[in-house]
C-alpha cells in the first residue's frame, strides 16, 4: 500500500507530511525548519532513504516518525513534541539521546547494534 498525505492550513502552509511505501531514494536532507507551520512528520517503509535526520525541526512538530535507513545524530527536539518514533534497520544513529520535551508521551527509539550512548 502506497500512502501520500500532504495537508496545507488555509493559508497553504504545510502542516502535516505522510510518505508511506513511496519507493522514495536518496537523502534525507529536507530542511523541516522552512515548514514553519510543519506539525506532523512521517517517512515510514519507502526502501531507500538514507542519510541523517535533519537538523533543523520546527518549533510546532508534536510527532516525528521514521523507519528508513537513517544515520548520525538526534537532532535538538522541539519543545511541544508528543511523539518520537525513530525504526532503523541498520546501526547508524550515534550520540546521546537529547533532552526529551516535557510533553513527550511516546518515545520508540528502535536500532540493532545500537549506537546511542546515554539520555541527556
Amino acid at each position: 500500500m502506497t500512502y501520500n498525505l500532504v495537508q496545507c492550513d488555509s493559508s497553504n502552509y504545510i502542516t502535516r507530511l505522510e510518505m508511506i511505501n513511496n519507493g522514495l531514494q536518496g537523502q534525507v536532507l529536507v530542511d523541516f525548519s522552512t515548514f514553519t507551520r510543519l506539525t506532523y512528520v512521517s517517512l515510514y517503509k519507502n526502501g531507500g532513504l538514507t542519510g541523517s535526520l535533519p537538523r533543523n525541526l520546527p518549533s510546532g512538530l508534536v510527532y516525528i516518525g521514521f523507519l528508513e535507513n537513517i544515520t548520525g545524530s538526534i537532532p535538538t527536539l522541539p519543545a511541544n513534541l508528543q511523539t518520537l518514533y525513530i525504526e532503523t534497520t541498520k546501526s547508524g544513529l550515534s550520540g546521546s539521546l537529547p533532552q526529551l520535551p516535557m510533553n513527550l508521551t511516546f518515545l520508540c527509539v528502535h536500532i540493532p547494534f545500537c549506537a546511542v550512548t546515554e539520555l541527556s
